[in-house]
């Protein structure tokens, strides 16, 4: 595995102080909605009876809502296989752009693949956006691409995150040539946690190592976005956007009123309307899996 910046993503930062974790029932259901417009933008100043939250085609009674600027665990999953030898310059456009707008608290850690995967914890990721750029400008692209283990990997990552609100960042072009882990694995892994996945899709002029339908549904699963933009400039403004909407989500949590631990997958639909009735667009993970008889998760 090439991956020269590999052992020099070493600055630790001082962890935050503050703990910013929602505390609810182990039984809650945790959401991190997205409201826009006809027009794609935000929506603010919405309350709780702005929205209605519907599990398996049942609604739901809101437990817990909330709009506030807290920090996130999140993880940048980088291809460095390859394909992206081209694209190293619009990589590091996107992950530093991602960085320099999030949360001064949040927590980084940078998961690295090719055919291998290298995860890097937060500990070892520089603090400072600047520092991030030159060791991953010292990366050097090589081999081929295992994007569903890597997802796969920063998944589990996740779950020893410090704060309750996870996201993934993944820059890649959609190519697999390489994972153990098939594109359901991932799916159903992220389904059993509270995580969101945004995408920037690299673009290919040969179009031959593309594949923008793996990253939109891996996105629209889990309530993210997909976006492909077509140069440094897109980038730069798309990763501006993912972080601004990653801290300006609503947060909202319900007891589920189907209390049986069985494992099962429970579909989620979240309407949001304004006063008037007037039809918002939302976006949301698609479900969630029920805990077992154990009264766990299963783990990925």
């Amino acid at each position: 595995m090439v991956f020269s910046a590999s052992a020099q993503l070493t600055e630790p930062g001082a962890a935050p102080k503050d703990d910013f974790r929602i505390r609810l029932n182990v039984d809650t259901v945790e959401l991190d909605v997205t409201v826009t417009d006809n027009r794609g933008r935000p929506v603010d100043g919405l309350t709780r009876e702005n929205f209605q939250v519907y599990e398996n085609g049942r609604r739901q009674a809101i437990r817990y809502f909330s709009r506030e600027d807290v920090p996130v665990t999140a993880g940048l999953v980088i291809d460095s296989s390859r394909s992206m030898r081209s694209k190293r310059m619009e990589v590091v456009t996107a992950v530093t752009a991602f960085a320099m707008a999030s949360h001064p608290s949040d927590e980084l850690f940078v998961t690295l693949f090719n055919e291998d995967v290298t995860v890097i914890p937060s500990r070892n990721v520089p603090p400072q956006a600047w520092a991030l750029r030159d060791a991953l400008m010292r990366v050097q692209p090589d081999g081929m691409t295992a994007l569903y283990d890597a997802i796969h990997d920063a998944l589990r990552e996740c779950r020893s995150g410090r704060w309750a609100k996870r996201v993934l960042l993944v820059v890649s072009d959609g190519a697999d040539t390489a994972s153990h882990r098939t594109l359901e694995e991932v799916l159903h892994a992220a389904a059993e946690q509270r995580v969101l996945i945004y995408v920037i899709g690299l673009r290919n002029k040969d179009h031959r190592n593309e594949n923008p339908g793996v990253l939109k549904k891996l996105a629209a699963a889990t309530g993210g976005t997909a976006f492909f933009p077509g140069d440094g400039r897109e980038i730069r403004e798309d990763c501006l956007e993912i972080a601004r909407e990653v801290r300006n989500l609503y947060e909202i949590g319900y007891v589920p009123s189907d209390t049986a631990r069985d494992g099962s997958y429970r579909r989620i639909r979240v309407l949001a309307s304004r006063r008037g009735g007037k039809r918002l667009q939302v976006k949301v993970r698609e479900g969630y899996y029920a805990p077992g008889r154990g009264g766990q998760q299963r783990q990925p």
